[in-house]
């Protein structure tokens, strides 16, 4: 009983501070940027939706970009992408680190870290650990020096959302997702020869 109550207390703290962070950083905004834009950026940053107003959501709604208020596929990948070129290319400035280590993957290691954080961040929700755990494969093909395109990735990222929230099968976001990106796919394995032949500088027939 102690072991499981020091847990859920390490657990509780961990919590407790990512939601002051969470906080800080909204403020922070808010200090920079009073009024609609600054709440906008809030949602947009951390998920903060508490300052947005309802003509603000139903714009949002109306214009077709609600989506966006919900922290997944593009803003993790915006973090996790932006962290990775950023912290390769201050490496690749070194030659003694550029010329002897793997760089490449040391990056792809610290972008999953980075996008894992971001998305406790963002409140761990299902579609942002969608996200996350799509962008974690990718980036793990990178660091086994496998392609991160296929269906495999996606196949495994299905498998580890289902294994925490297996609810989230039924939900239209879940398909959505999952088929928008499988399509994805679909169209890189058609035209991955005639892509390496144009790469080549060879005709694609």
């Amino acid at each position: 009983m102690p072991a499981a109550s020091d847990h859920t207390s390490i657990r509780a703290r961990v919590w407790t501070w990512i939601d002051r962070l969470r906080a800080t950083i909204g403020h922070r905004i808010a200090a920079l940027e009073p009024g609609a834009a600054g709440a906008m950026a809030r949602a947009l940053t951390v998920g903060d939706q508490t300052a947005l107003t309802a003509a603000d959501t139903d714009a949002m709604r109306i214009s077709g970009l609600a989506h966006l208020l919900s922290i997944s596929g593009l803003h993790i990948g915006m973090a996790a992408g932006l962290f990775f070129f950023g912290l390769r290319g201050l490496l690749a400035l070194v030659p003694a680190l550029a010329l002897r280590y793997p760089i490449k993957k040391w990056s792809a290691a610290s972008a999953i870290l980075a996008a894992g954080f971001y998305a406790l961040l963002a409140g761990a929700t299902v579609p942002t650990l969608r996200s996350f755990f799509m962008i974690a494969i990718v980036f793990m093909g990178v660091l086994f020096d496998r392609s991160p395109f296929s269906f495999r990735t996606l196949a495994w990222a299905a498998i580890a959302l289902l294994l925490l929230y297996p609810e989230s099968l039924t939900g239209a976001s879940f398909q959505m997702s999952f088929f928008a990106v499988l399509g994805l796919i679909a169209a890189f394995e058609a035209l991955r020869t005639r892509l390496a032949r144009w790469r080549a500088g060879r005709p694609p027939n």
